[in-house]
């Protein structure tokens, strides 16, 4: 289920808090991608339609011309100029092939970011208060923009952009808006609508929420998650974001796909800030990457003492860090995803095939993934939305991540070399 408006949010956690506080029991979530919540300035929800660029067409290597529906759990869009030059940035202090070692987790995370500023989702008309239709913003802002400040007032979060606009009284507003990673100044005059209140004609957004999947975590306590970038799901980019934080979550059941539909997990996740295990800094094409806090060690250790039985979280470390691979050291053939999604350490039989990221089309497709373990296929049907940043391994070390899933034959998937991920 999806919260469209903020209102609506504040209202569902107040009920959801007393229902915690009568059976102690987390904040249900249901999720299919990541959920957002977005408002126009008037306030009002609106339902989240269903994006064409959510499905992102490739012709799988070797089948014959058969063309698949590939969907990533975020979208995929090229990165901003800004972004692009902090990911050259990242990768000029990583030697090509160069290792470490690192603990793979493969833990179902819940993830709440929070966008810069403001990001416009779409622009759109008014119905003035004559009865006209006016497009206040029209060849100003774009869907894709972020309203950073408004008359040289930093902007916060939705509500307080909204609240601007209505006490502007149709005053011209100077608005900071960053484009294609650029900042420029417009000057807009909101418009009194026929709900006589003033608005400027833009669906907002100021954060995003949902379940993804652990990847690994260093010695230093630093994570990375995902595999990919999080977009936003009505523009398409990737989403710029101020801060972030990880939340420990709970898989609560398996939504089996269908032959157009991938499956996905469904779980809770608990926001209370004593359940918050990380915070997150960065979100780039190669995933979501941030540090840790002490509970972040707690949840990694109670997932996989499942199978280690270990005392402690540096006697962990010990047991089951392991090497990562140079993409060179990869070989076509066996390997294994780790996933608790269950609740339990668990390692799933997959068959896979060395890519070159620029032969798929994108920087995050470099491993072709086939799901091979009986139980997993009984069980999910092959690879689930939610498993997006399951650690791949092969010969005893890490070679990547899980990033993508086939709409129409959830047994194949993509994924992302480990070098890759520790350049971003």
């Amino acid at each position: 289920m999806w919260d469209d408006d903020n209102y609506k949010v504040k209202r569902y956690r107040c009920i959801l808090k007393s229902l915690y506080l009568a059976v102690s029991c987390f904040t249900l979530l249901y999720f299919f991608v990541f959920t957002e919540s977005y408002s126009d300035e008037r306030g009002f929800g609106r339902p989240n339609q269903p994006s064409e660029s959510g499905l992102l067409t490739e012709l799988l290597p070797g089948a014959d011309d058969q063309s698949f529906e590939l969907i990533k759990e975020a979208l995929v869009m090229p990165v901003s100029e800004k972004q692009n030059q902090l990911e050259e940035k990242g990768k000029s202090s990583l030697k090509q092939g160069e290792k470490r070692r690192l603990l793979p987790c493969g833990i179902p995370v819940g993830i709440y970011l929070e966008t810069k500023g403001v990001l416009v989702t779409e622009v759109t008309h008014v119905t003035g208060s004559d009865g006209k239709q006016k497009i206040p913003c029209d060849g100003l802002i774009e869907a894709g923009d972020y309203i950073l400040q408004a008359d040289r007032k930093k902007v916060t979060s939705k509500e307080e952009f909204r609240d601007m606009v209505r006490s502007s009284r149709g005053s011209s507003m100077k608005l900071t808006v960053e484009h294609n990673g650029r900042q420029k100044m417009v000057t807009i005059k909101p418009v009194l609508a026929d709900s006589q209140e003033y608005i400027a004609g833009l669906w907002i957004r100021d954060n995003m929420h949902g379940i993804g999947t652990l990847t690994w975590l260093d010695e230093k306590g630093s994570f990375a998650a995902l595999g990919h970038c999080i977009s936003d799901i009505d523009t398409g980019g990737l989403m710029e974001i101020d801060h972030g934080q990880l939340y420990h979550a709970e898989i609560y059941s398996l939504v089996k796909g269908s032959e157009s539909q991938p499956g996905s997990l469904a779980g809770a996740i608990d926001y209370r800030m004593k359940s918050c295990v990380g915070t997150v800094t960065d979100n780039t094409e190669q995933g979501i990457f941030g540090s840790g806090n002490k509970r972040i060690q707690n949840l990694v250790l109670e997932r996989l003492n499942s199978y280690y039985k270990t005392a402690s979280f540096s006697a962990l470390w010990e047991q089951a860090a392991l090497e990562t691979a140079a993409a060179d050291e990869i070989r076509d053939g066996k390997a294994q995803m780790l996933s608790c999604f269950s609740g339990e350490y668990r390692l799933y039989d997959l068959e896979i095939r060395k890519i070159a990221g620029s032969e798929a089309g994108y920087e995050n497709i470099n491993l072709e993934i086939t799901v091979t373990d009986s139980s997993l296929l009984k069980q999910t049907g092959g690879i689930l939305q939610g498993m997006s940043g399951s650690p791949i391994i092969q010969n005893g070390k890490i070679i990547g991540a899980v990033t993508h899933v086939l709409v129409n034959n959830q047994t194949k998937g993509y994924g992302i070399f480990i070098e890759n991920m520790l350049a971003h």
